[in-house]
């Protein structure tokens, strides 16, 4: 599995192993190794291939499944932390144009082994939006996740 148009080197995985997720776009694909660490190829115009330093602390945990079904937006999570953090979560709506809504912020104790939670609350018909959650420690945030969701058009 790769991303992008041949010709910008993100077609080249083959050597991959190991790998647990896969991040892609047209010009650069990424992959997290089950250790945490992380590999790239394709397009470096930016700098985006220099990840050899980069390690994901696989000692925090954030799980999200969210879903829409007649007027609920629903959010299936697991979160497990080794310190105190801050569990924050925000909406995307893009349409017609793009906003960013804070859904909540709130301090965490440590939390091991993680736990599964259910938030659920009336949300509009606003088109896809993206649920973006985090756990931050202040100046880094170890633990990311985004999924998107169909709420329908509005009417």
């Amino acid at each position: 599995l790769h991303g992008g148009a041949p010709g910008h080197g993100c077609e080249f995985v083959d050597g991959w192993s190991d790998i647990v997720q896969v991040a892609a776009s047209w010009c650069l694909s990424v992959g997290l190794h089950s250790d945490g660490t992380v590999v790239a190829v394709g397009n470096n115009d930016y700098g985006q291939l220099y990840v050899d330093s980069w390690k994901l602390d696989m000692s925090y945990t954030l799980e999200m499944e969210a879903g829409y079904e007649a007027g609920t937006l629903s959010m299936d999570f697991v979160v497990g932390t080794p310190d105190p953090t801050t569990w924050e979560t925000y909406a995307i709506l893009i349409y017609p144009n793009v906003y960013v809504v804070p859904l909540w912020s709130a301090p965490l104790p440590a939390i091991s082994p993680p736990w599964e939670t259910t938030i659920s609350f009336a949300f509009p018909n606003v088109g896809w939006v993206g649920i973006y959650s985090l756990l931050s420690t202040g100046a880094e945030y170890p633990a990311v996740e985004l999924a998107w969701v169909d709420t329908g058009w509005p009417e």
